[in-house]
């Protein structure tokens, strides 16, 4: 696995056991989309320990192997609004993700 790309839980001779970071779980989350995850994603966003930039970044490459990247980039514009709502994210940062749907 990529480093910082999941956190390790624990490791035995011949098993390692790690769970997903908080980016790759949005990502995950958002490319299914519903409002459950949503607002999932937004409660782990606001834990603080996400990059918007970076998320953006990963989300927008990971939609590209997608059969249907348009609409799971339309997700990722629904959980940016309500990230905007709840003041999450800057005006800036929420018209660079409206500027790319």
């Amino acid at each position: 696995m990529k480093e910082n790309n999941h956190i390790l839980i624990n490791r035995w001779s011949h098993i390692y056991l790690g769970a997903l970071n908080l980016t790759d779980l949005i990502i995950t989350k958002m490319f299914r989309g519903t409002p459950a995850d949503r607002e999932d994603c937004i409660a782990a966003f606001a834990q603080r320990q996400v990059d918007a930039e970076k998320l953006l970044d990963r989300y927008s490459e990971a939609a590209r192997y997608d059969l249907n990247p348009e609409k799971v980039l339309q997700n990722f514009g629904y959980l940016s609004e309500g990230l905007h709502e709840a003041q999450l994210i800057n005006d800036k940062f929420y018209q660079k993700v409206r500027s790319r749907l």
